[in-house]
């Protein structure tokens, strides 16, 4: 897996949620420029943990324990999710989705890598 394609992938995804939360303010479109900023804050959780796995490990030990870090983040989000269903809370339950589907993206990312 090459890591400088990854990195700059994680940025460039930074950059555009970035990007889109501010025509989405723009445009008096909150709700949807909030979700926007989570994606942004998602990738960049998902980038720092990757810098912070590549100074520890290496090759495939590194994307193992980088998808496994991501999945044990992921539990907690698994929590409140099911806990907003159980509220039947709309708002929370986009944002749990939100999250699941950025770190699905991000591993899907690695496999083609």
């Amino acid at each position: 897996i090459k890591m400088n394609e990854f990195l700059q992938y994680l940025e460039k995804s930074i950059d555009a949620a970035q990007k889109m939360e501010q025509e989405l303010i723009a445009t008096e479109r909150k709700d949807e420029a909030n979700l926007q900023k989570i994606r942004a804050n998602i990738y960049g959780i998902c980038l720092t943990v990757v810098q912070v796995v590549a100074k520890e490990k290496c090759g495939k030990e590194l994307w193992e324990d980088y998808v496994g870090r991501l999945d044990n983040i992921a539990k907690n989000w698994v929590k409140s999710y099911e806990k907003a269903k159980l509220h039947n809370d709309v708002e929370k339950i986009l944002i749990e989705e939100t999250k699941f589907q950025v770190l699905n993206e991000v591993k899907e990312k690695i496999q083609n890598l």
